[in-house]
């Protein structure tokens, strides 16, 4: 089916907004402006994530607006089904989940819990399988189908909740003097990670949100002519937010890569330790 009207306008804005966001970020590099204090930068691979994640949602955009897409009807809640915007949402959350708990470095100790990595990569799973779940709700042969896929779907969601929850009590607050650059590193490092989970789940939760006034309340309990009664409405709701969700993953993903994985960053920082060092030892040591 190719898109029309709000639906089309809807994916044309979310691409401009995501080509701004990305060419604001790629195009300083490109011309060798520095950020901020730093006089200069080298690509990480969180940087490559980030930017990865907003190419994949353009390009989603693109072809929703200017080609024929697969469009479905849910059989149960009776709503247009974009199947291109899912397919592009699946792989996405497993990966911006693992981003943001491949930032998350902070562990109590000198080295870190033997089970670290896999709790990680079982999150970023749990993501990417209930949004993969989502998009199966239209091909579900029943009732019964739907509503279990629907069950097993906002449980893997909200496990969300409990391993923020769990990140927030381990992290303190704030490192005690006379910590190592290494040390301050993973810390700021887990701190901004927080920041970037904190606002990536808000901002999916009110997808999820979203998703079920204008599929369900919308349609049934909104008045004649309202924008929840139209068929359009979820794909903008869609369009919005994803674009919000992508720009603001961006963002904090630059503070990471400035704060953490940056190689200039992490060696200035190491040379003022030094120097912090070397004019400790110059003070306390005698003629």
């Amino acid at each position: 089916v190719r898109l029309s009207g709000i639906e089309q306008r809807g994916a044309v804005m979310a691409m401009s907004l995501i080509a701004v966001s990305f060419l604001s970020r790629i195009v300083p590099l490109v011309n060798g402006a520095p950020h901020k204090c730093h006089q200069s930068t080298k690509l990480s691979g969180i940087f490559i994530g980030g930017l990865t994640v907003q190419l994949v949602a353009f390009f989603t955009d693109f072809i929703m607006a200017n080609f024929p897409v697969p469009v479905v009807i849910d059989p149960v809640l009776g709503s247009r089904v974009h199947l291109l915007r899912w397919c592009e949402w699946a792989p996405c959350a497993t990966f911006m989940t693992f981003m943001m708990e491949g930032a998350d470095l902070y562990w109590e100790g000198d080295m870190p819990p033997t089970d670290f990595m896999r709790t990680k990569y079982i999150h970023s799973a749990t993501q990417g399988g209930a949004v993969f779940l989502g998009l199966m709700f239209p091909f579900c042969s029943s009732q019964k189908t739907w509503a279990a896929a629907m069950f097993v779907a906002c449980c893997l969601y909200l496990t969300n909740f409990p391993r923020i929850w769990n990140r927030m009590k381990t992290i303190p607050s704030s490192l005690s003097e006379g910590a190592t650059v290494e040390e301050a590193e993973r810390f700021n490092a887990a701190k901004i990670a927080l920041r970037l989970r904190s606002v990536c789940i808000l901002v999916w939760s009110i997808i999820v949100m979203l998703y079920f006034v204008s599929s369900y309340f919308g349609p049934r309990f909104s008045s004649e002519g309202s924008l929840l009664k139209s068929p359009e409405a979820t794909m903008i709701c869609e369009c919005f937010f994803d674009v919000l969700s992508k720009v603001l993953f961006l963002v904090t993903i630059v503070d990471v890569h400035y704060a953490v994985f940056d190689p200039f960053a992490r060696t200035e920082r190491r040379l003022e330790e030094l120097r912090q060092l070397m004019s400790a030892v110059w003070e306390n040591s005698s003629d």
